[in-house]
């Protein structure tokens, strides 16, 4: 990539945006379209298990053993997306 010293400002523009690394494509394709659903999820057990030491014990061990389960396979090459 060549970077060079810009003279006019109005062309300043055009050209930060080739840096952000954005292709063009809808921002909504994988990944980030299961988070806005999974967050909130995510939110709600936190505010269910706050007072309730075992069932937060509960849900840190079974996330942990689905992080730990998925990684395997995942690892594996087993992954089916």
């Amino acid at each position: 990539m060549r970077v060079s010293r810009v003279r006019e400002p109005r062309r300043a523009l055009p050209r930060c945006g080739k840096l952000s690394g954005s292709n063009g494509t809808p921002t909504l394709l994988s990944f980030p379209r299961f988070l806005i659903v999974d967050f909130p999820l995510f939110i709600a057990l936190a505010v269910v298990v706050v007072r309730r030491p075992v069932l937060r014990w509960a849900a840190l061990a079974a996330l942990t053993t689905g992080l730990v389960v998925f990684t395997v396979i995942y690892s594996n090459g087993m992954w089916v997306a």
